[in-house]
């Protein structure tokens, strides 16, 4: 289920600006070898399992990027996305768009204690929340939880850094 529920996380981050909320302190200028890691903790019916998710850039040819996606170091998918896709992978502006703000969380990310703010809602029939930095609008947490005949899954992606992140 984890392969499924990332392939739709970066579908639904698809452009790179924040709306003008923050500075947004993400690199744009990509180059190969840039990358996004994620660490996922997937429960399957109540069984929990950890993997890291790194999505690297391996070309770049006229705006196109190719990108490998690797679950612990073995390579799980390739696939093509716009450079803005994928600077939109730790911006969140179209979540923002597509989800409800219902506020905002403190949680522990990788740069210490963040006030967030909370979106949530339906997106492609899964309950989804995301928690973006409220003073520098980084994508920091995606809950994505879906339930069928029974069975159910939850799928926590924690960003754990990132090439295009800039020092803050």
């Amino acid at each position: 289920m984890r392969a499924a529920v990332l392939v739709v996380g970066i579908k639904m981050l698809d452009d790179g600006g924040n709306n003008g909320d923050v500075d947004s302190p993400v690199r744009t200028d990509l180059v190969v070898g840039d990358w996004i890691e994620e660490l996922s903790t997937d429960t399957d019916d109540g069984v929990t399992t950890t993997s890291i998710v790194r999505l690297t850039v391996e070309s770049i040819s006229d705006g196109l990027l190719t990108v490998v996606t690797t679950e612990d170091g073995v390579v799980n998918e390739t696939q093509t996305m716009t450079e803005s896709d994928f600077i939109g992978l730790l911006t969140g502006s179209s979540m923002k768009q597509s989800l409800s703000e219902k506020g905002t969380e403190t949680i522990d990310t990788i740069n210490g204690s963040k006030v967030c703010k909370v979106y949530s809602g339906k997106y492609n029939n899964l309950d989804t929340t995301v928690y973006i930095g409220e003073d520098d609008g980084i994508l920091y947490r995606t809950v994505q939880k879906f339930s069928l005949f029974g069975f159910e899954s939850i799928d926590v992606m924690d960003l754990r850094g990132s090439s295009i992140l800039l020092e803050s």
